[in-house]
């Protein structure tokens, strides 16, 4: 099947914000309040060979230290999508934009709790992510920082 990707990172129109809301409250993913909220951090949209979105990349900025800002990673990728998109893709595409992304007090890097235990060590270590640590529910923690200029 073949996806296409979009980046859409703080120039979200409405009518792509109302599908990415009811495609996480078709899924359960989270409650409306929380859709609403969660819909203006988007970084990345995918869509299927419909033009359907079927998954979002989103982040949000969090301290990793006292004097580190660094962005918080989330994906979340349809059920019917699973294992068909390549998830790593997409979060390789969000990656590459948010290194070049131009603001004031920049993130010096991504950090992701990875959800999916089976394969997240391998993949993620293929894909450039460093291990930080392991949250208190058990879900390992990994980081890749923006090259320095």
């Amino acid at each position: 099947m073949s996806y296409t990707y979009k980046i859409v990172y703080q120039n979200l129109d409405e009518n792509l914000k109302k599908q990415i809301v009811e495609m996480w409250l078709k899924h359960g993913a989270m409650p409306y309040h929380e859709a609403l909220r969660r819909v203006n951090e988007v970084v990345l949209v995918g869509f299927d060979k419909n033009n359907r979105v079927c998954a979002v990349t989103s982040v949000y900025i969090v301290d990793k230290t006292k004097y580190e800002k660094w962005y918080m990673f989330r994906i979340f990728i349809a059920p019917d999508d699973r294992g068909k998109i390549k998830e790593f893709k997409s979060s390789k595409i969000t990656h590459e934009f948010l290194s070049t992304y131009e603001c004031e007090n920049k993130p010096n890097g991504i950090i992701a709790i990875a959800e999916n235990k089976k394969i997240t060590d391998r993949i993620m270590k293929q894909e450039g992510w460093n291990f930080l640590n392991v949250a208190p529910n058990g879900q390992k923690i990994y980081y890749v920082e923006f090259a320095k200029n």
